[in-house]
């Protein structure tokens, strides 16, 4: 072998091994953080006086740092399933001009840092793709905030919607430190992030750009980034439009239980007993009677003799699997009987297994009490 090409691959590794590390102790780092806070809010709870300033500020520094756990978890996963082909799009007609106003203002609303100027620019008439709103959301908010990150109180961020060669073109723009020339090439690869100090003020694993590079492409569009360092940065989002012909794609309906304004009877089936009581203690503050079991026979049993009218299961039991209970259960009880899969295993093929299996809904651990609220409410609440 040539010795050239030992010595590239030796130091292909070498890199290699070094991300590896560098993307090891930022999660170890960005874990522990919320961590922490949940911790210290739980002490301040056990002590505080429960109507008090204390408590309401520990539950909600514990409600931040839940949802800045699940985010990273999500992105994780979502960057696995981009890399592997297994993102499955919603694609549905919609006027991009308007998702990037909605996008911007659930942004200012809820998470802009103060002190940073925020503009939206959509003249022109609607730009009309077929996508995922769900997942372009997610892309306008990952730029939005990306771009906050890095830009100084007194700062700006530009965002702007318009048709340019009969494409959709998004801009967005900030007056932040910039990127530095080495990063560019890379900014969009996984795990890509400007050095930091210890304290790492600026956080996050570096999957956001990511994220956005991969779910444009699934669109059939592309992002570019153009920076100065000192002067801003610029991302550019390029989409095609829709053709008039274009149908919109397909709708998932929703799931309604008959009379939904009734006290409902509700199984809760999980072998991790903290999270199953927490769970009915959920489903009994929202008015419903509730009764809890930690494995697949026992909720078989249960739910024939009790003629529930939700099922809320696992799917890691550790006698039958909750896919089973599933098969048993809609052999037997009546088709009015909502079933619903709660499992750490969210890929889109374990969806649609759940869904295969005869269960209604699939909601990814830890579960958004907000499902919960609209599959007992019978609004929709299909999957995750």
């Amino acid at each position: 072998m040539d010795i050239t090409e030992l010595r590239a691959a030796q130091a292909s590794l070498l890199e290699a091994d070094r991300r590896k590390d560098e993307f090891l102790a930022m999660l170890s780092h960005e874990l522990r953080n919320p961590l922490a806070l949940i911790r210290n809010s739980l002490y301040l709870l056990e002590r505080a006086d429960p109507s008090g300033q204390q408590a309401r500020n520990a539950r909600e520094v514990i409600g931040r740092q839940v949802t800045q756990l699940t985010k990273l978890v999500d992105d994780l996963l979502d960057v696995t399933r981009i890399a592997r082909g297994k993102i499955e799009l919603r694609r549905t007609r919609l006027d991009l001009t308007a998702l990037v106003r909605r996008s911007t203002e659930d942004y200012r609303a809820l998470t802009q840092p103060p002190g940073i100027e925020l503009q939206v620019v959509t003249e022109g008439p609607a730009l009309i793709i077929e996508g995922d709103e769900t997942r372009l959301s997610q892309v306008f908010a990952n730029l939005m905030g990306n771009a906050a990150k890095f830009t100084p109180m007194g700062g700006r961020i530009t965002v702007t919607a318009q048709k340019r060669d009969g494409r959709a073109l998004i801009d967005v723009i900030d007056s932040g430190v910039g990127i530095a020339p080495e990063l560019l090439p890379v900014i969009f690869e996984p795990f890509t992030q400007a050095r930091q100090d210890l304290a790492r003020t600026e956080g996050g694993l570096g999957l956001g750009l990511a994220l956005v590079k991969g779910v444009i492409a699934l669109h059939g569009g592309h992002v570019a980034a153009t920076s100065r360092l000192g002067a801003g940065a610029k991302f550019t989002i390029e989409l095609p439009l829709a053709s008039v012909k274009e149908t919109t794609g397909r709708q998932l309906a929703a799931t309604r239980i008959d009379g939904n304004t009734r006290l409902l009877r509700v199984l809760v089936v999980d072998d991790n007993a903290d999270v199953a009581d927490s769970l009915a203690a959920i489903v009994e503050i929202l008015g419903h009677a509730v009764e809890v079991c930690y494995n697949g026979r026992r909720a078989i049993f249960l739910a024939k003799a009790g003629l529930h009218d939700v099922v809320l299961c696992d799917i890691g039991l550790p006698d039958i699997s909750g896919y089973e209970v599933a098969w048993s259960l809609r052999r037997t009880l009546p088709a009015r009987t909502r079933l619903a899969a709660t499992s750490g295993y969210a890929q889109p093929e374990d969806v649609q297994q759940a869904l295969d299996a005869g269960f209604d809904a699939h909601f990814a651990k830890p579960v958004d009490t907000h499902r919960i609220e609209q599959l007992l409410t019978g609004r929709d609440a299909r999957a995750d």
